[in-house]
């Protein structure tokens, strides 16, 4: 009964992949796709103006989403006629529902591309972060809601970008173990939890506080050229990395984190609790630091202490605040 399974398995791929090729050859079907069976889809491409909307809401699932400011409400999409998301206009509410990609696909990728007018401020944006990621730019939006899907055998482009996004009212993003990565962006009231993959354990004999972690485009949360104001950040076993940006008023606590900090303004009281982690920050400007851990080290200016604390004036009105067990701080 297997070897009969078997055998009729591998002649429905052959004959699929003999469809597939003459599809490509003639322009017509290209996709070859297991729905309840070897079927070959005939790839679609639609391009359309919309009628206004406030909201969007994006279901979890497969394919490229980008959402982008334009001169008109538009959307597009890309893909095989069985895989291709599909979309409703309800109540001023954009509706895209994305579809899982079948394992035994052998091209296409899904695309959507949603425009909205870059001088109009949606109400809300609520999105799952899948396999392909989602993009937004030039977006003006009071509130985001953005939720990552649990983690699965790859989830390397599991990824949400803003670039030049202003969340004016919150922003509540729950990324599992997706990554979020912002550019020219401003969030207000932000709460961010990332689970990453970190297992570094803290090394008694390690003495190095000039740690980094390298820019291998794998650092599960980034803000660059970023404000962020009033938020709570849970970074468990994640790496962290803001530069050129300003933060105020930002909570940050992770356990086996690491947190790197260039190049940026604080504003207020900025607080970094990390348990067995480092924290190592460069050209920051605020007025005063409170530097501490239970076990670990401190270099600040290129000066070590042995006493697990550092404080120059901890009630500053812009403060750098760093403390936690079992980590290495290095602040030059």
């Amino acid at each position: 009964m297997r070897k009969t399974t078997m055998v009729t398995g591998i002649w429905l791929l052959a004959v699929g992949i003999v469809l597939a090729t003459i599809g490509l050859l003639t322009n017509a079907p290209k996709t070859v796709v297991w729905n309840n069976g070897l079927k070959v889809s005939r790839s679609v491409s639609i391009d359309k103006n919309l009628s206004s909307f406030n909201k969007i809401k994006i279901s979890d699932g497969d394919g490229d989403v980008e959402i982008k400011g334009g001169s008109d409400y538009s959307i597009s999409i890309e893909g095989d006629e069985i895989q291709a998301p599909k979309y409703r206009l309800k109540n001023e509410t954009l509706y895209i529902d994305k579809k899982q990609r079948s394992k035994a696909s052998f091209t296409g990728n899904e695309t959507v591309v949603v425009t909205v007018p870059q001088d109009k401020q949606l109400q809300k944006i609520d999105l799952e972060v899948g396999r392909d990621g989602v993009t937004m730019s030039n977006v003006d939006v009071k509130k985001l809601v953005a939720n990552g899907v649990m983690k699965s055998e790859d989830f390397s482009t599991n990824k949400l970008t803003l670039d030049n996004v202003n969340v004016a009212d919150s922003a509540q993003i729950n990324l599992n173990y997706s990554r979020l990565n912002t550019l020219n962006s401003q969030l207000n009231n932000l709460t961010l939890i990332s689970r990453g993959d970190s297992t570094d354990e803290y090394d008694d004999e390690y003495d190095d506080t000039d740690e980094d972690f390298d820019d291998d485009g794998n650092v599960d949360v980034t803000f660059s050229d970023t404000s962020v104001t009033k938020a709570s950040i849970q970074a468990n076993a994640s790496d962290v990395d803001v530069r050129n940006s300003v933060l105020e008023e930002v909570t940050t606590s992770s356990n086996y984190g690491r947190v790197r900090v260039i190049d940026t303004t604080l504003k207020g009281i900025n607080e970094f609790k990390i348990n067995t982690g480092v924290f190592s920050g460069r050209s920051i400007k605020t007025d005063d630091v409170d530097l501490s851990n239970n076990k670990g080290l401190i270099k600040y200016m290129g000066n070590s202490t042995n006493d697990h604390v550092y404080q120059a004036d901890k009630d500053a009105q812009n403060l750098l605040r760093v403390s936690g067990d079992r980590l290495r701080i290095n602040v030059k």
